[in-house]
């Protein structure tokens, strides 16, 4: 076990440096010894005590002092002590060391070892004042690592045994920050996005709930929302009904509401949609009939999806207060019309009678109602489209007001009428 001189914390053995303050451990003292200091108030040879002075032996490199033989007491001085010190009445005078005997001749005499220093006189013991109350005895320092005794010190945590050597130290969870806006996971200690460098919000530990603004906006849409942070001393108010339970229920009767009573237009505005997506198809009438018509040219000749059979009126000479009209099994919405005005396509064909060049198109819907379309045609042969809107349409009629080649003998004729929209 080895112990950190500066935060005490014991490690385990062949540990270079403090797992707690990362101090390094292994440091040596001049004599060799790894990690460890002066012990029992030792100081090692040639170097200075604690207030400067230097060991007896003088300073290192110096060779040993020889002793002087000792001297006699003065007269007057029976006591034996070194003149001139100031002694304690009380002070224990040590025995003077004895003389040795005379050396041979030719021999020097032995060393003497040096005298004791005298003891340092006892500290006198500061005054205390009457009035004063007696304050507590400080408590007595200790090494770090030592256990506390007496109840003093500061609150002391039993540490953990150190583990075995090889064991890998505990590692600090690491943190994350998702970006909002790419969603990139960075680093807890980032402030911008690696992605897009975006600004990043507060970093999160990992294997921690994401909070809502990390979820997906369709979690986030149904109710995922973040908590409330409080201030200290709050506490939450808590509801008898959450605000989203009770505002889907009245949301969705308000929609029920609106839905009846504005059903007829959202049915129009649906048949409108649906029809507007698809392709119109054509619309098959049934019992045409008409103002008057020519031997040879019934109204039946208009609808028949041939171009050279036509339609004229019995009359010559007349080219208004002419009609041929529609009819529908069932109401219909209709969207286009295409005329083939004149006897047939061909152009050879196309002028042997007149054409009619202004219609008026009266749409009769099955409440009633009606609606008119005035129409300009053009003087050339081949069919000829144009756009109608009508819904609920049962019955067309298509009344020639002015007519191209008006001569008299000749007639309005018309070759083909088709009808396109949806049923």
């Amino acid at each position: 076990m080895t112990t950190c001189p500066e935060c005490g914390r014991n490690n385990p053995p062949d540990t270079q440096f403090c797992t707690s303050c990362q101090a390094f451990l292994g440091w040596d003292d001049e004599d060799g010894q790894a990690g460890q200091g002066a012990q029992g108030g030792q100081r090692p040879r040639g170097r200075p005590g604690p207030s400067g002075e230097e060991p007896p032996g003088g300073p290192p490199g110096s060779p040993d002092p020889v002793a002087s033989p000792p001297r006699a007491p003065e007269e007057g001085n029976e006591s034996g002590r070194p003149p001139g010190a100031n002694w304690p009445e009380n002070a224990v005078t040590p025995p003077l060391p004895r003389r040795a005997p005379d050396a041979a001749p030719g021999t020097s005499p032995p060393a003497a070892p040096p005298p004791p220093a005298p003891p340092a006189p006892p500290p006198t013991p500061p005054a205390v004042p009457p009035a004063a109350a007696p304050e507590p005895a400080a408590a007595a320092p200790r090494r770090p690592g030592d256990e506390l005794t007496g109840g003093t010190g500061p609150r002391h945590h039993e540490e953990p045994p150190p583990a075995p050597p090889g064991t890998p130290l505990p590692q600090p969870p690491r943190t994350t920050r998702t970006c909002p806006r790419c969603r990139t996971v960075n680093p807890g200690d980032r402030r911008l996005c690696l992605g897009c460098g975006s600004v990043l919000g507060p970093s999160r530990t990992a294997g921690a709930p994401p909070d809502a603004g990390e979820l997906p906006w369709w979690r986030r849409l149904f109710g995922a929302r973040s908590e409330r942070r409080l201030a200290a001393g709050s506490r939450p108010r808590h509801r008898v009904m959450s605000r989203p339970r009770l505002a889907l229920p009245l949301v969705l009767l308000l929609l029920a509401c609106l839905a009846w009573i504005f059903r007829a237009e959202l049915a129009g505005a649906f048949d409108f949609a649906r029809q507007s997506a698809g392709k119109p198809e054509a619309l098959q009438v049934v019992r045409p009939t008409a103002s008057s018509s020519a031997r040879g040219h019934a109204p039946a000749a208009a609808f028949d999806k041939l171009s050279n059979r036509y339609w004229a009126p019995e009359r010559a000479g007349t080219f208004t207060g002419h009609y041929v009209r529609a009819s529908f099994e069932k109401p219909v919405r209709l969207t286009k019309l295409l005329i083939t005005p004149g006897t047939s396509a061909k152009q050879d064909e196309y002028l042997k009678e007149a054409r009619p060049s202004h219609l008026t198109l009266t749409l009769h819907e099955e409440s009633g109602e009606r609606s008119t379309k005035p129409i300009r045609l053009k003087d050339q042969a081949g069919d000829q489209s144009f756009d109608v809107r009508g819904s609920d349409v049962v019955q067309v009629t298509v009344a020639v007001e002015d007519a191209y080649g008006a001569r008299p003998g000749r007639r309005p004729a018309i070759a083909e009428l088709e009808f396109f929209g949806h049923r």
